[in-house]
């Protein structure tokens, strides 16, 4: 006797449903994962991206093109992080 429950489950949409949080819940868990994690992500990634641009030595030649296109990244890095200063706070 083969059981006939198994063939149309409809009863796994509701047992595999999450309950809806209310909203100032959602809100204070998006909050908690901006501030726990993705903050400290772009910290770091902007320190790296910073390291490489301000003090890291290349040891191929620079051409003047490379030249201007480094000091231009230099300066949206420095604006970048300001901003992102400026969010944070």
């Amino acid at each position: 006797m083969k059981s006939t429950r198994w063939k149309k489950p409809r009863w796994l949409p509701t047992f595999l449903a999450m309950p809806v949080p209310e909203p100032a819940q959602q809100a204070s868990r998006i909050l908690s994962m901006q501030r726990n994690i993705i903050l400290p992500a772009r910290v770091v990634v902007m320190g790296i991206v910073c390291f490489y641009l301000f003090f890291a030595h290349r040891s191929f030649v620079e051409s003047p093109n490379w030249q201007i296109v480094h000091e231009t990244l230099q300066t949206y890095c420095i604006v970048y992080v300001a901003l992102n200063i400026m969010a944070a706070a």
